[in-house]
């Protein structure tokens, strides 16, 4: 009974995505509900380094970058084909992307998170970013601070803007903050 409790509230939880870049935007407006990482899973690179390896099977999902899709997979394999030893030093942008895919959305656990991510962005800064609150199970973390790679999304409420967002969740966030969760 507790392990069904947990499923139910991984799919309570909010979570909020800032769609910070042209990027994030025309993947999640065309239906494309994945994350990338931009970069080779690091276990991928001492893999091949160690083996030499173009076999898939050799390249597990799950690792700490992860866990990678099997589109990521297959792509990191025709990549390594395509450059050989020089493996990832000398993917192209539109490679890293597509070997860097992780099995959900990256998304924050507060409102004040996925700002602050979205802060840096020239995007951002031009008032081009948008914002959506998602709900999902947890599946891994993410290399930035406070993010979790979510599954099984289910979009609750926007594309909002930055003050839409505050306006709907700010409260909320103050009381997951006063809260430990984890």
């Amino acid at each position: 009974m507790v392990a069904a409790w947990a499923v139910t509230q991984d799919f309570m939880q909010k979570y909020f995505r800032s769609l910070a870049t042209p990027g994030h935007d025309n993947h999640f407006d065309g239906g494309k509900r994945y994350s990338s990482h931009h970069a080779t899973p690091g276990a991928w690179i001492q893999i091949f380094t160690d083996t030499g390896s173009a076999n898939e099977e050799d390249y597990p999902l799950d690792h700490p970058d992860g866990p990678s899709t099997s589109e990521a997979r297959r792509a990191f394999i025709n990549a390594i084909s395509d450059h050989g030893d020089r493996a990832d030093a000398s993917f192209t942008l539109e490679e890293l992307e597509a070997v860097g895919q992780v099995q959900g959305l990256f998304a924050f656990r507060t409102p004040q998170d996925a700002i602050e991510y979205s802060n840096e962005n020239v995007y951002t800064r031009s008032g081009k970013d948008r914002y959506v609150v998602l709900t999902g199970k947890v599946v891994g973390t993410a290399v930035e601070d406070r993010s979790v790679v979510i599954a099984d999304h289910r979009l609750v409420d926007g594309p909002m803007s930055r003050a839409d967002l505050l306006a709907s969740y700010s409260e909320e966030a103050e009381s997951e903050s006063s809260s430990s969760y984890e």
